[in-house]
């Protein structure tokens, strides 16, 4: 896969690996930069995502690989 394919779970995941990081790293201004990347980060995935589905996709993506009815179904359209 792709990392365009995985852009719905990063959206999700990278502020939240950012968190912890920033209590671990102990200097303020580490942390600011880290936040800042980060908050960059997501708004370019978030960019991305809205591209993708203003052309007309609407992205479905599968947590952990396991189908709609058993696992976890992330849907992101123009609505949402």
């Amino acid at each position: 896969m792709s990392v365009a394919a995985q852009l719905p779970a990063l959206q999700v995941v990278v502020p939240l690996v950012a968190a912890p990081l920033c209590v671990l790293l102990r200097r303020d201004s580490l942390c600011w930069l880290l936040t800042v990347v980060v908050s960059w980060a997501s708004l370019a995935i978030a960019a991305a995502l809205l591209t993708q589905t203003l052309a007309g996709a609407e992205i479905a993506y599968e947590m952990g690989g396991w189908a709609a009815p058993w696992g976890i179904e992330y849907r992101i359209d123009t609505v949402n």
